[in-house]
């Protein structure tokens, strides 16, 4: 997951969710993101939230924070050797790292607030799931960890659509079609 180290972002969903299934399935998290420099004091409290629930699952074997990443040569690097891109936003306008991900072929697993669900079409490029219900959401996971078939399935899916859909050439044929 990437992103702000804000409430908002559903982090301690991720946790809890995973939590459930730390000795189901093998897995690793990496959690970016945060701010470059002078973090806000939100961002401080939400880092020191997160990582007191890490340390309450005793996941810190599997929990890493990088903190910032770099988004010319890191990030895509850390998409593309991930299994699952997870976003479990409380409220999420857009969810341009979901476009990302899906561009780097990974599959994408996002909150059905974010706004990433008007690009995620549920079990086709990716998952649409009530992030709330950190059950599901573990199943989920579990699911898509396991499943390597399915995995592939919507990680090419996933590249597909934004080659399609979302690529500079397309997003100004819209543009030139829209001012037509």
């Amino acid at each position: 997951t990437i992103s702000r180290m804000v409430p908002a972002k559903g982090l301690d969903r991720a946790i809890e969710a995973l939590a459930m299934i730390k000795n189901k399935v093998d897995f690793h998290l990496y959690m970016g993101g945060g701010a470059e420099k002078n973090m806000s004091n939100e961002e401080i409290e939400t880092e020191a939230k997160i990582r007191a629930l890490i340390k309450k699952h005793k996941m810190e074997k599997m929990v890493t924070m990088i903190g910032h990443v770099s988004h010319d040569k890191l990030l895509p690097a850390y998409y593309r050797s991930s299994d699952v891109f997870l976003l479990a936003s409380r409220y999420e306008p857009f969810g341009l790292t979901t476009l990302e991900a899906m561009a780097c072929g990974v599959t994408p697993i996002v909150s059905s607030v974010a706004g990433s669900k008007e690009i995620v079409v549920d079990g086709l490029n990716g998952f649409i799931i009530d992030t709330h219900d950190r059950k599901g959401l573990a199943v989920l996971i579990q699911k898509v960890l396991t499943d390597q078939k399915l995995r592939k399935k919507i990680e090419d899916n996933a590249s597909f659509t934004i080659k399609e859909h979302y690529s500079w050439d397309k997003i100004i044929e819209k543009f030139v079609s829209l001012y037509k």
